[in-house]
């Protein structure tokens, strides 16, 4: 490459010191596309207007430069580059018959982290492995239902979210990075390459670059593993010497990061990576800040990165012999600025405030800098948005909810339309309709929640607060109709006992039916663990199938009855929605309980951690 530096155009001009190079994550990355993101938003930060496409990145050289015409100077002074990776993995994936099925590799978590607990006489016991391998397997189940809802929703123009693809890219990637040596190698291999391509470059104009890594998601794996071989002089290129790119490096940002997940269940990607070779030259620390969102499934805290790796420039441990990273705990930033789950792990792309933050305090970390903003807009980290952190905690509830109400409503409707028949004195307004849907979908959900609840976590308010659900379920059923018959006839009176709930006993026989349900189905469960959800839809659809066929068989030969076949369609319906909406539930329970918490990490931390420091 060296002919092509002098020659090719955007050669980097006199003076360019800055070089901001950008690591992907996971999925089918096109090259060049997080660079162009990222210089995106350091013209956002410089109030710029960018206007690059993407073709203009490829352009031979290991930096690209903005075009001259850009209307600030400090975007002048800065270079781009990126380490693209995502053909390793996609070539992995493309040849098939090598990478393990998705979930039965999710189940050698479990046992990995069994033997990293054994190891460490931390015994927590078979009973709550099991249930960690019940949970996985059940998010597994319910992951697919939802994969395959998404793709029927975007076939009907609705909703189009390619769930199965974004889970199956996270696995295969990590599964790349964390398990396969040869291949992770060479991902290790393109960044060395790369930077070492990039120091070249500059010192070809008597220039000493200061490299500023941007990393996401996976990428922040590679990234880290990539300067640990050349901290512990195990560079793919360089091998025991001293990369000259590694004095050049002055920051990293990792946004999305999964690093702690690695360092827990991965700790044999890190076995060489423990005992530095070098250290830093005049103690240049490298700035290292992470971003996380709460609502990112991927990204977290990263207290077990900061407890092998960190050296607190205030607060140096003695004995440490990391001197490499300035990585407090102030310096781990998390927020709620995704209104869903899932999608925030994207979010940071098109979110001022997280690269604004990092572009003030550590690529312009000067106070004198000409370069930061002289606005205080950027000093402080990201916060949180109010309305989105309310949101992501209800609405995945009010969207289970909605579910189900209106999978309440399709056998209500049924069973309506059949026993009414052609009696237009029968006809509801959409008032009473939604009234008294809605008391069994409230009577429905306190049920759904108290039977579910105990499947989920052991902790005994967690169960208390399903029996309070319940209660107010079961209050709302008895509370929200308008107490007016809605079948006029004597004939009908038994559907008209089914739905004024306020005024008859039948009303009181639904709830202690209910609660029957949800102790025969705990019972069952408990007893039966690897029958999922299945007992709750065995008993509760028994339930609802008997209280139908109850009133179904009081207009028995009645010529005005309507057909029942459509009946039995809708009752199909209803227990699949039904079985959707438990599904999602566990999840959002699952996600807001021990994910969104840092609960399960933490814990796997606890169990990691021990290790790491006796090292």
């Amino acid at each position: 490459m060296t002919e092509v530096y002098m020659a090719e155009q955007n050669t980097p001009e006199a003076g360019v010191r800055k070089v901001i190079v950008a690591i992907h994550g996971i999925g089918d990355q096109t090259q060049f596309a997080t660079i162009q993101q990222t210089a995106a938003q350091f013209c956002s930060y410089h109030e710029s207007t960018f206007a690059t496409p993407l073709g203009s990145f490829h352009n031979g050289l290991a930096t690209f430069a903005l075009p001259e015409h850009v209307d600030s100077p400090a975007l002048r002074e800065l270079l781009f580059a990126e380490v693209y990776w995502a053909d390793i993995p996609r070539a992995v994936v493309d040849e098939g018959f090598k990478l393990e099925d998705a979930q039965a590799w999710a189940k050698t978590i479990v046992g990995r982290v069994r033997q990293r607990d054994e190891a460490g006489g931390n015994e927590y016991g078979e009973r709550e492995y099991s249930r960690l391998e019940l949970v996985l397997s059940e998010m597994g189940e319910a992951l697919g239902v939802m994969g395959r809802v998404f793709y029927l929703s975007g076939k009907m123009g609705l909703f189009s979210f390619d769930l199965d693809r974004i889970i199956l890219d996270y696995l295969d990637d990590v599964q790349v990075v964390a398990d396969f040596k040869e291949d992770s190698g060479r991902v290790i291999r393109r960044f060395s390459d790369k930077l070492n391509d990039i120091y070249k470059e500059l010192s070809l104009k008597g220039e000493r670059p200061e490299i500023y890594l941007v990393t996401h998601s996976e990428g922040t794996v590679v990234g880290l593993l990539g300067l640990l071989s050349a901290i512990c002089g195990k560079d793919p290129v360089y091998g025991k010497d001293r990369p000259p790119w590694l004095d050049c490096i002055r920051g990293l940002m990792t946004i999305g990061s999964p690093i702690d997940k690695h360092l827990s269940l991965w700790p044999e990607l890190f076995d060489d990576l423990l005992e530095p070779a070098h250290q830093p030259k005049n103690n240049a620390f490298i700035e290292w800040r992470n971003y996380y969102d709460l609502g990112d499934p991927v990204g977290f805290e990263l207290p077990l990165a900061r407890t092998v790796f960190n050296t607190d420039i205030k607060n140096p441990q003695d004995g440490n012999p990391w001197r490499w990273f300035n990585f407090p705990e102030a310096y781990d930033h998390k927020f709620t600025r995704s209104l869903f789950p899932g999608k925030a792990h994207n979010d940071y792309w098109t979110d001022p405030a997280v690269f604004g933050h990092f572009i003030q305090k550590v690529v312009y970390q000067n106070a004198q800098s000409p370069q930061k903003r002289a606005d205080k807009k950027f000093d402080e980290p990201p916060g949180n948005r109010l309305l989105h952190k309310i949101g992501s905690w209800f609405l995945p509830y009010v969207a289970a909810l909605a579910l189900l109400f209106f999978a309440v409503y399709t056998v209500y409707k049924a069973v309506k339309n059949c026993l009414a028949g052609n009696d237009n004195e029968a006809v509801e307004t959409a008032k009473q309709i939604f009234l008294n849907v809605g008391g069994f979908t409230a009577l429905l959900a306190g049920l759904t929640v108290t039977a579910r609840i105990p499947r989920l976590t052991r902790e005994w308010w967690w169960r208390f607060f399903g029996i309070v659900v319940f209660a107010l379920g079961a209050f709302g059923y008895m509370n929200t109709f308008d107490y007016m018959k809605l079948i006029s006839t004597v004939k009908r009176e038994g559907l008209s006992h089914l739905l004024t709930s306020g005024q008859h006993t039948s009303g009181w026989g639904l709830v202690i039916l209910a609660s029957l349900i949800a102790v025969l189905a705990n019972i069952v469960a408990r007893k039966y663990p690897r029958l999922g959800v299945r007992p709750l839809l065995w008993f509760g659809g028994a339930g609802v199938l008997g209280v139908i066929a109850k009133h179904l068989y009081a207009t028995k030969g009645d010529t005005d009855r309507g057909a029942i076949w459509p009946v039995v369609m809708a009752g199909a319906l209803f227990l699949y929605l039904w079985w959707l909406t438990i599904l999602f539930f566990d999840l959002v329970f699952i996600w807001h309980r021990y994910i969104q918490t840092s609960l399960a990490q933490r814990q796997l931390n606890a169990i990691s951690c021990a290790a790491y420091l006796k090292r």
